[in-house]
């Protein structure tokens, strides 16, 4: 009998059991339903109250950013910039040409067209040139820099629609050169340059005229470290940035620099030493064209939340230092 009442117990409490689980599971069931049905219903709502219209094509540059996904679209009202997926996996903006771009906002797919274009010319920097009369001279002579944004090479003549032919430029005298820089989308630009040629009986170092002004500048107030003059004459103002100037600009603070970490190698000091260059052009009197750099150098000593100017000076044409701030005693 007491078995009996034992298994009767075991059953019931199965049951109970059993029953409880079936009403947590329908609960669950009930709670995601809710929350499946709100989620379709707010997309539902997103795409009903959504106002769109795709750009048939989006141009860029060739070697510039993808354009924002926004401005995929002529027409874009409730739409959360967040809910659309845009797909540039297809397009390579180095290489010209049209590219399919996929589109997806609330569930519906769209496309458009980017079309990578190259509608900028290179950019072209000439430099005027000096010979001696009977000397030669190239088209590479004039030619400073042409870089192109497709970073193909620039496809470099003289501008021959003027009718002039360069190679009759002999006798001294002052003659103006058009040179013209294409790329391969054709894009073209022209600049125009000096030759100067200079009879044998004259001194080279004074030139028939500058186009840029000449070599003169304010001496009191710069003390150049570089000269960049050609035959008495300022460069062109667009030429102080150029590699081919800045280049023996560069050597000379990399040439001081490894000078001064030598010499304060062997100087005992406490704190963190900092270096700054700091290159700076210099125009002529006329402030048309540039004659030359000076180069500041300045070595700070940063101690916890102290820095300490003990070096300042600047570089003359023959290396010398001309110190404002000495504390070390360096040569």
């Amino acid at each position: 009998m007491a078995r009996k009442f034992f298994n009767e117990r075991i059953n019931g409490s199965q049951k109970t059991m059993m029953q409880i689980i079936i009403i947590i599971l329908s609960i669950l069931g009930i709670i995601i339903c809710f929350f499946v049905a709100n989620h379709f219903l707010k997309n539902s709502n997103k795409n009903n109250n959504a106002i769109l219209e795709i750009r048939d094509k989006v141009a860029i540059e060739i070697n510039s950013n993808l354009p924002d996904k926004t401005l995929l679209f002529s027409k874009l009202e409730n739409v959360k910039e967040d809910d659309i997926e845009v797909s540039f996996k297809n397009v390579d903006i180095s290489k010209i040409g049209d590219y399919k771009v996929q589109i997806k906002v609330y569930g519906k797919e769209y496309e458009t067209t980017l079309q990578v274009l190259d509608t900028i010319s290179p950019e072209l920097v000439l430099k005027d040139y000096t010979i001696n009369e009977n000397e030669t001279y190239s088209l590479n002579d004039f030619v400073a820099s042409c870089n192109d944004n497709s970073k193909e090479s620039c496809d470099i003549n003289y501008y021959d629609l003027t009718g002039i032919d360069y190679s009759i430029y002999k006798e001294p005298g002052e003659y103006r050169v058009q040179i013209v820089a294409k790329d391969s989308s054709n894009n073209t630009i022209v600049q125009e340059a000096i030759l100067y040629i200079v009879s044998k009986d004259s001194n080279p170092s004074t030139p028939l005229s500058c186009k840029y002004g000449t070599s003169e500048y304010d001496k009191e107030n710069n003390i150049l470290a570089v000269d960049v003059t050609e035959n008495g004459c300022g460069r062109d103002l667009n030429l102080y940035q150029s590699d081919v100037i800045l280049s023996g600009v560069n050597k000379i603070m990399e040439q001081e620099t490894e000078k001064i970490q030598k010499e304060f190698s062997k100087i005992n000091v406490e704190g963190e030493r900092v270096l700054y260059r700091t290159p700076s052009p210099v125009l002529n009197l006329t402030g048309n064209g540039v004659v030359g750099y000076t180069i500041k150098i300045e070595v700070y000593i940063n101690n916890n939340a102290n820095s300490e100017l003990v070096e300042s000076y600047y570089l003359d044409l023959t290396g010398k230092r001309i110190y404002s701030v000495n504390k070390y005693n360096l040569p």
